[in-house]
């Protein structure tokens, strides 16, 4: 760990000393090939403008420094631990726990309990309007009841309106919503391989004392453009459940124990 540490470093320093050097560089044949044309050619323009040529020239060196520190912004920032294809230190791995726990309630609280009898799935509420998106499988057809049960062991009467046997997900209506939690949908996006994910769902059913469970993983394969499979261990009643992004949004949902949808 630590000589790959000392890579990650040692790596970072060059790309730093790189985009300086070019940063300088540029700056230099501004300079240049702007003194010489602003001298030769653009004489009265930059009077009629500037008070003399030195003004002109005071301009154009702050412009480059901020040009220079735009460059260094952009190819110089760490990216966030979560978002690396691998962490590389010990600080990675707690940053990435902490992000973790500061989504944490925010996405339980949004991922429900769908219940029909004997049988249970999960799900999670998209709106406040009572939406709720599940697998197609869990939700059935039109006009199917259910109990959806949240965090806080409220219940709510709940209708299916309808599902997509081609990405099976399906969505359900609550009856008569009121202070509903809801979780933002990342869109229209294919996960990476390689990228973290968080995914809740209550297996075994609702559990009052156990709440919905926690699974942290990564994206290990993307079988389609509708199909993700990650290493987030699934069992049954995790059905119609939400995969997470370590920013809190929805990306796909479980329809089995292997794999995931996504753009549904």
């Amino acid at each position: 760990m630590d000589i790959i540490c000392k890579f990650k470093k040692i790596r970072f320093r060059w790309k730093f000393l790189f985009w300086v050097t070019v940063s300088i560089l540029v700056f230099i044949g501004i300079y240049l090939d702007c003194g010489s044309l602003l001298k030769i050619e653009c004489h009265q323009v930059i009077l009629n403008r500037y008070t003399s040529f030195s003004e002109a020239m005071k301009h154009l060196v702050i412009g480059n420094i901020i040009v220079i520190f735009a460059v260094l912004t952009l190819f110089g920032a760490e990216k966030a631990a979560w978002e690396k294809t691998a962490p590389s230190s010990l600080e990675d791995l707690l940053a990435i726990q902490k992000q973790v726990l500061s989504i944490r309630e925010k996405v339980r609280a949004a991922t429900v309990s769908v219940k029909m009898g004997q049988g249970a799935g999960s799900g999670v509420i998209i709106n406040k309007e009572g939406l709720v998106l599940t697998a197609g499988h869990v939700s059935g057809k039109p006009g199917q009841k259910f109990k959806v049960i949240l965090h806080d062991g409220r219940e709510f009467d709940g209708e299916a309106l309808g599902n997509s046997p081609r990405t099976d997900s399906g969505m359900i209506q609550i009856k008569d919503p009121k202070d509903l939690p809801t979780v933002e949908y990342a869109g229209p996006s294919i996960p990476k391989r390689g990228q973290w994910c968080l995914a809740v769902g209550n297996m075994g059913g609702w559990n009052a004392k156990r709440g919905a469970v926690f699974r942290l993983g990564r994206v290990i394969a993307i079988k389609s453009r509708h199909t993700i499979q990650t290493d987030c261990k699934l069992l049954g009643g995790d059905s119609g459940g939400p995969l997470f992004d370590l920013e809190g949004r929805v990306q796909a949902l479980v329809f089995s124990s292997q794999w995931m949808r996504c753009r549904v």
